[in-house]
């Protein structure tokens, strides 16, 4: 049925329509807030000027504001979703077309004499119904709209002010998105953000860029299987099922907390099991409940000090009846080396070595391939002059392999720790197939790899990932990149094991 908002001020909780996939639009005008979908909407009809098929143009002159006010929605959406520990939405190119077409054509309206009547969902007009315009296969969607005279934070700010379509955001169930914006000639913004549920089932969308990102290449014909929840605590639980049998035991690490987890992959390997998440005040449902149907693990090994992994999350092990240990260092430079002084690790006569500060998707990027060589991931200081005196000792003796360029470890840090190889690429990507040829050189297998968002608020999944001990290999979120696509082709890769609902499948 055609849904169609009701004028404000009324902001009821957004119905979902009693079919077999579940379809929910909102709309947002002005600052009122959120409108019922579903019901008849009063308003007077629009004049002769808008005509059928007729959209917006938006101009070389108004391209740079557009792509600013789509970033600052996207950025938006990532923090919401990153705060509530959901996965992030792949942005898609075939739903932001969707979406920018409806955004065209409401600007036209509004051009044609509607004013904020203009303001319709997609499904008044059938050649532009997003239900029937995105592509095929999805099991969910949802629509937001608004329009304002402001900026992209300000029409973000609109819908998170808004229940309804905040509900929209925080769903976890979706893990598509494609967003639209144009301009009236009045100079107002009219917004469109749809949202899809597609990578349990078949999906034929095309990835997309983001406004900060550079396009993708074609992927290879390579057979992919994807393992996701509906957040990072989930995905860790399904991927464990996926590549731990029967495990003794489990490590778990903070989803909140990344930089206190990094070291952990590893040590999971070595001692035969899953590395899982949890939040930081409790251990997380969807853990506890593995660890209770999984009878074969007796014991827990926390990784981090009590400011990532709470006594609470200890506790609540403990009622589990399982047996738990704790590493733990003063800081994330010492965590990383209790780690490695495990009787797992510290026989290892190879280190590597990534940043410890700011973006951690080398020391990331690499947990699978150390994992796979027994090998421990230690994290480095900015400066050469705060590279602690352990730290120096831990990697005397050893064969210490730097990851990331100079601009992530420095080359007097580098010296400082007696590095003897460095992996890197131009960006985190190709640092991540330089660490994946590091590691077919050094004998790892590669019939199966796993792809993991590069993207820094999506680094669970790849953190996981590290914990089956094989190659991981970091991916845009807007598809897999031209570093990634040149590495599975060449090397032969016979199965992606596609890690979080926010990665991309191609």
């Amino acid at each position: 049925m055609p849904i169609v908002p009701v004028p404000p001020p009324t902001q009821p909780t957004p119905p979902t329509t009693p079919r077999q996939t579940r379809l929910t639009a909102l709309v947002l005008a002005g600052a009122l807030g959120a409108v019922a979908a579903g019901a008849v909407l009063t308003a007077p009809p629009a004049r002769a000027g808008v005509l059928a098929g007729v959209l917006a143009d938006v101009t070389a002159a108004q391209v740079p504001a557009q792509q600013a006010a789509i970033a600052a929605v996207q950025q938006g959406t990532e923090a919401e979703r990153t705060a509530k520990g959901l996965d992030q939405l792949h942005r898609d190119a075939a739903l932001n077309a969707v979406a920018q077409k409806w955004s065209d054509r409401m600007a036209a309206r509004a051009d044609g004499g509607a004013g904020g009547s203009a303001l319709v969902h997609s499904p008044a007009e059938p050649a532009y119904d997003y239900t029937k315009t995105m592509p095929a296969g999805w099991r969910g969607a949802a629509e937001n709209i608004a329009y304002n005279s402001g900026s992209g934070p300000q029409m973000q700010q609109m819908w998170m002010d808004s229940p309804g379509h905040r509900a929209n955001i925080d769903n976890g169930a979706f893990d598509s998105v494609g967003y639209g914006i144009s301009y009236d000639r009045a100079g107002r913004m009219w917004g469109t953000v749809v949202f899809g549920d597609y990578y349990a089932g078949p999906w034929a969308g095309a990835p997309s860029p983001s406004p900060s990102s550079s396009p993708s290449s074609p992927s290879p014909a390579v057979p992919t299987s994807v393992v996701k929840g509906e957040d990072r605590y989930r995905t860790g639980v399904a991927l464990a099922a996926k590549v731990a049998s029967a495990p003794a035991a489990a490590v778990l690490v903070s989803g909140e907390r990344l930089v206190d987890s990094v070291p952990a992959a590893p040590l999971a390997k070595e001692l035969g099991g899953p590395l899982l998440l949890t939040t930081t005040g409790g251990l997380s449902p969807a853990v506890a409940d593995m660890l209770r149907t999984t009878p074969s693990i007796r014991s827990v090994v926390v990784v981090g000090g009590e400011a990532s992994v709470s006594p609470r999350v200890v506790s609540d092990l403990q009622a589990l009846g399982l047996e738990v240990t704790r590493v733990a260092g003063a800081d994330r430079y010492g965590t990383a080396l209790a780690v490695a002084a495990r009787p797992e690790l510290a026989g290892s006569t190879t280190a590597y070595v990534a940043r410890g500060s700011g973006s951690l998707a080398d020391a990331v990027a690499v947990g699978g391939t150390a994992a796979a060589l027994g090998a421990p991931v230690l994290l480095a200081p900015p400066r050469a002059a705060d590279v602690p005196p352990a730290l120096a000792s831990a990697t005397s003796g050893r064969t210490v392999v730097v990851v990331g360029g100079t601009a992530s470890v420095p080359a007097d840090v580098a010296a400082a720790l007696g590095a003897d190889e460095r992996l890197s690429g131009d960006d985190r990507y190709g640092t991540a197939a330089a660490v994946a040829d590091h590691a077919v050189a050094k004998g790892v297998a590669v019939k199966r790899v796993l792809v993991a968002s590069g993207d820094d608020a999506r680094l669970a999944d790849a953190l996981v990932s590290g914990a089956a001990g094989q190659v991981v290999l970091l991916v845009r979120p807007s598809g897999w990149g031209s570093a990634t696509t040149a590495w599975m082709t060449s090397h032969g890769v016979g199965e992606a094991l596609v890690v979080g609902g926010s990665t991309p499948t191609r």
